[in-house]
């Protein structure tokens, strides 16, 4: 671009330096009688003009030159090599840019499956969940019912009005606890795979009235299943009516 204008102001100079010349000989063959003195001034003037446009001629012929060398210089470092490899390196980083475009894509469609597949394995466990603690539940809470997140948790007890579950007193979340226990045990039983259930110390804050239905509702899981209670309160289970079993220390060197 440098050099298309160098060359584009020289044309001009040169055109003007050509105008300049046949103006000064038009001045001349039209110079009339008694103005010999207008007309040396006319061609000293056109003189000093073409004098000018030397002058700039040869300032672009010096720049023209200065442009040429380094353009020479830059051609002699490497400049065309430095471009093909700039070149190669977008290509390369395109082409990079695709591939994690592409693994993005497998990432985004594997999480989807993903998410879809484990909704559809905890709808297929939470509904029956629900349906197996319902009986217990309604003997605890009459018409009440739980809301359960995907992770098994209970998030709400519904009664008279929906009760967030982290608002519930202790005695109330560790009834439901166990029953969401109990309820789990019973969904791999029927799928044979009896599991026993351990309870430890969980019902230490349930007032009697609710432990002694808790006590019932335990009586009758345990027909279908072994439930072991680990506690240190044994006085609290004595209505339970199972069978007690202690721990006892061996004595060193026994």
């Amino acid at each position: 671009e440098a050099d298309e204008a160098l060359s584009a102001r020289l044309e001009a100079a040169r055109a003007a330096l050509a105008e300049a010349g046949q103006a000064v000989q038009r001045a001349e063959a039209a110079r009339p009688d008694g103005t010999e003195a207008l007309a040396d001034a006319a061609i000293r003037r056109q003189e000093r003009l073409i004098q000018d446009g030397q002058a700039r001629l040869g300032a672009l012929r010096q720049d023209m030159a200065a442009l040429e060398a380094r353009i020479r210089a830059a051609e002699g470092d490497g400049l065309d090599e430095r471009i093909a490899g700039q070149e190669r390196l977008r290509e390369s980083c395109a082409a990079e840019r695709a591939a994690c475009a592409r693994e993005v894509a497998i990432l985004h469609c594997l999480r989807d499956s993903l998410t879809a597949a484990e909704r559809a394995a905890t709808e297929r466990y939470l509904a029956p969940l629900c349906r197996a603690i319902q009986p217990a539940l309604a003997a605890l809470f009459p018409r009440a019912g739980v809301t359960m997140e995907a992770d098994f948790s209970v998030s709400r007890l519904t009664r008279r009005m929906d009760e967030p579950f982290d608002t519930l007193s202790d005695g109330t979340r560790e009834q439901i606890a166990v029953l969401v226990r109990l309820g789990l045990a019973d969904l791999l039983r029927a799928r044979g795979r009896p599991a026993m259930l351990v309870l430890d110390d969980a019902l230490t804050y349930s007032d009697a009235g609710r432990l002694e239905r808790l006590f019932d509702i335990l009586t009758d899981a345990a027909d279908r299943m072994q439930i072991l209670v680990l506690t240190c309160r044994a006085e609290l289970f004595t209505d339970l009516g199972a069978r007690p079993l202690t721990v006892e220390a061996m004595e060193k060197g026994r």
